[in-house]
């Protein structure tokens, strides 16, 4: 019996002979997608035979039980299994802006690299792509096929029906292939109007885009920004801003009547002793210019009592008597993070050492968020002693504990500052207690091991580790400590991520055809790709371009902005949040075409 099927560049049959069902996943000639599948031609250890014209290629088939199949037979389909889920593919998912309205359309972008060098995928792979829409509870409110990939790039739109729910929706792009998991991106619907002018409130906390943190009693400083939708500044408009927190009013410590010239001005006011509320706060403007008038509110970033301080010992334990650095994340329990300043304490081994004098508490270091709540701070443990983190602002928070140090045979892992140049040999350092011991140390890009090295460190010596990694294996790498066991496998110790910058970047300029266009009016973009190191122009590279309103990009505040695609490659699939995408991978390629320049609404 022959068994034809015409399919694209790839296809995935299924063929019952007997009791046997057959998976078989084909590759096929572009020139020819006519596939002959000969059922009579069924081979020793049920291997098929695939005619493609007169090119013949044996693929291992899938059995339904192991037991139906020879040793020879399982090898090779091991083989060929492992073969298929080497090529595996992430999908990063765009749409062309994030806020839209019932009756918008939503146009919908995925961009598949593969996961080993974030390479294109080559025009011979066929791979389509379904894509679903759900909405705020879960369901599914829409599901469509995109056709073949082109150029790596799958596309598709969604027509948002006029009577739609508002809330935040999900849009999933899932490439129809196994090991190759769905990519996925958050937009909110909502009814709006375009603001005519756009205002801004920034608190003195939010330096570096923090958000801070404000107890009771502090003094809340902050500045008001407004800008027209043209860019152009609002030099002294009219300014009315109030301030309250659990509904009370607060008293300004400076009202300024009006903006500079700058369209700028500042605000203070005092935080009360306590309120017995729930320590809710916030700070309404409103700004009158030429008759325009548009008002923005923004909530306080108050701490009262507590915080969520997350603790990460690098490489996973402290251990007394080895130098050991903890990375810290610092967020209120509405999983906010906040600006945090404290210091490290350490404490008596027993509290009667405290009583009689033999030992006192005493600070060491300090521990300062740097950006998101973020930051890190190194120390040695001692035996038996333990240790707590007491903050100084936000101020009246409680102390918190850090792990115990565990004590015995551990290990410490050191990548410096977790950051290396393109190309660069990952280097770290391994400490141990404990003499004799056999330990690989091996770097990681997602799940393939890029190389490793096997150490037996001296006890409590620094042994210093120098990995290769291929140029192209950028962004987080993971990097693991091992010990041999006595049955023979492997006990993973110790782990941490770095970061490796790409070996290649590309600069992308924009620009208009002219510095002020007009409504309703033809607009020509000028797009040039270099090389950023070389200044070279780069053929054949594909670009995705986005046009929206510029205010639109206003409606989400700067920091839940979603990343670009450097940023998303590089960075989002590897960690657990990527707020603030833009301080970690800048991209200067995003430029206003209106009036505005760099610096108005739509500018980077």
């Amino acid at each position: 019996m022959t068994v034809w099927g015409r399919f694209g560049k790839i296809a995935i049959g299924m063929i019952a002979v007997g009791i046997v069902v057959i998976f078989v996943e084909m590759r096929v000639d572009p020139s020819n997608s006519v596939v002959e599948i000969d059922t009579s031609r069924i081979l020793k250890d049920s291997e098929i035979m695939v005619s493609l014209g007169d090119v013949h290629t044996k693929f291992v088939s899938k059995m339904a039980s192991d037991a139906m199949c020879t040793d020879s037979c399982k090898e090779k389909r091991d083989r060929f299994e492992s073969a298929i889920f080497q090529e595996r593919y992430v999908t990063h998912v765009s749409t062309d802006k994030q806020t839209f309205r019932p009756g918008d359309t939503v146009y919908v972008r995925g961009v598949i690299v593969d996961t080993k060098g974030d390479r294109p995928i080559s025009s011979k792979v066929y791979l389509s792509s379904k894509l679903e829409i759900k909405g705020p509870s879960g369901s599914s409110v829409h599901e469509s096929w995109l056709e073949n990939q082109q150029d790596s790039v799958v596309a598709g739109w969604w027509k948002i029906p006029s009577d739609i729910v508002g809330g935040e929706y999900r849009v999933e792009v899932s490439p129809n292939r196994d090991g190759c998991p769905k990519g996925w991106r958050t937009f909110n619907i909502r009814t709006y109007r375009q603001p005519k002018l756009s205002i801004t409130i920034d608190f003195e906390a939010d330096k570096d885009n923090l958000a801070g943190g404000y107890g009771f009693g502090d003094v809340v400083r902050g500045r008001v920004k407004a800008l027209r939708s043209d860019g152009a500044k609002c030099a002294s408009a009219q300014l009315f801003w109030n301030a309250a927190v659990d509904g009370v009013a607060m008293a300004p410590l400076s009202k300024p009547p009006r903006l500079n010239a700058d369209g700028e001005a500042a605000f203070e006011f005092r935080l009360p002793a306590d309120t017995g509320g729930d320590g809710q706060g916030s700070v309404g403007v409103t700004v009158s210019d030429g008759g325009d008038v548009e008002g923005q509110a923004k909530t306080v970033p108050m701490v009262l009592r507590s915080i969520d301080l997350r603790l990460y010992p690098e490489g996973g334990d402290l251990v007394a008597g080895l130098q050991g650095r903890v990375y810290f994340e610092a967020r209120t329990r509405g999983d906010e993070p906040i600006a945090l300043d404290a210091v490290l304490w350490e404490l008596p081994a027993r509290a009667a050492d405290a009583a009689d004098g033999n030992a006192m508490e005493r600070p060491l270091c300090a521990v300062v968020a740097a950006h998101e709540g973020r930051g890190r701070f190194e120390f040695t443990p001692s035996p038996g002693a333990a240790y707590e983190i007491r903050p100084t602002k936000p101020a009246g928070l409680a102390p918190v504990p850090l792990p115990s140090p565990s004590f015995g045979p551990g290990v410490t892992l050191h990548t410096g500052p977790g950051y290396f140049g393109p190309g660069e040999p990952i280097r770290a350092t391994v400490t141990a207690l404990g003499a004799g011991r056999r330990l690989r140390v091996a770097v990681y890009r997602r799940e393939s091991e890029l190389s490793s090295s096997a150490v037996s460190p001296a006890h409590g010596e620094p042994t210093a580790v120098v990995l290769s990694a291929p140029r192209d294996a950028a962004g987080v790498l993971r990097v693991t400590v091992y010990e041999a066991t006595a049955d023979g496998g492997e006990a993973p110790l110790a782990e941490r991520l770095i970061f490796r910058a790409p070996p290649r970047a590309i600069a992308v300029a924009v620009r208009p055809s002219a510095s002020t266009l007009q409504p309703g009016g033809p607009a020509v973009l000028h797009l040039a790709v270099t090389d950023a190191a070389t200044g070279q122009p780069v053929a054949g590279a594909v670009l995705g371009v986005a046009v929206t309103d510029a205010r639109n990009h206003l409606l989400t505040e700067a920091r839940r902005r979603r990343p670009l695609l450097p940023a998303m490659a590089l960075l989002e699939g590897d960690v657990l949040a990527l707020d603030d995408a833009g301080a970690y991978l800048p991209d200067p390629a995003e430029v206003d075409v209106g009036a505005g320049g760099p610096d108005g609404p739509g500018g980077a």
